[in-house]
């Protein structure tokens, strides 16, 4: 009877299966100019740029009509130019600049449950799932002394924070097969759920079901 029933299930699941593969870009960027002693903003001061862009894959097996088993990868880097200066050691060093790049990689596995039918307009849906959380990068200072100008990089050790993640995101119908994805990812590092709002992505692309 079991056999019976397990054979039910993988007949009718597989009866209804296809999948939902999904590439999304995410690209922002950040000024924050240098202020006086006033507290006026002048340019003479220098600025703080941050310039952050990535890609996402999502592999999404839909064993059920609303229920998939998902696969998830993304790649961004975030890099911050900072022109304003500033000194340490007493004053006898200054920083006239600093360049710091920092690279991470996220890699899932997890549920995801779509809150309308796939033949729907408008598809909402949620994941959530185990991620490994992959973290490097280098910083390269342009500093100075009474000697003169010099740079002195720093690199951050890959890290690699086993985490986990819970996504939404709305599919929009274009054409039978096509979609327009929008999502919203936060990971969550350990089992610390008090700083999954420290680690959002959003990001935008495109869903191709077959």
């Amino acid at each position: 009877m079991l056999k019976i029933i397990l054979v039910t299930l993988f007949l009718s699941s597989t009866a209804q299966a296809y999948v939902d593969l999904q590439v999304g870009f995410s690209y922002s960027t950040r000024r924050i100019e240098a202020s006086n002693a006033d507290g006026e903003i002048d340019p003479d001061l220098g600025e703080a740029q941050s310039t952050t862009k990535g890609f996402n894959v999502n592999w999404a097996w839909y064993i059920w009509e609303t229920t998939a088993l998902e696969l998830n990868y993304a790649e961004s880097e975030e890099r911050i130019e900072d022109s304003r200066s500033t000194t340490a050691n007493g004053g006898a060093i200054t920083i006239k600049n600093t360049d710091s790049k920092v690279k991470t990689i996220t890699q899932g596995v997890g549920i995801r449950q779509a809150l309308a039918s796939r033949k729907s307009t408008f598809i909402p849906s949620i994941s959530i799932g185990y991620a490994r959380y992959i973290t490097s990068g280098e910083t390269t200072y342009l500093l100075s002394d009474a000697v003169g100008d010099f740079e002195a990089t720093i690199e951050r050790d890959e890290e690699t924070i086993n985490s986990s993640y819970a996504s939404v995101s709305l599919a929009i119908k274009i054409t039978k097969l096509m979609r327009l994805a929008l999502t919203a990812r936060a990971i969550v590092p350990g089992v610390e759920i008090d700083k999954a709002d420290q680690n959002i992505t959003y990001s935008g692309g495109l869903s191709w079901i077959f």
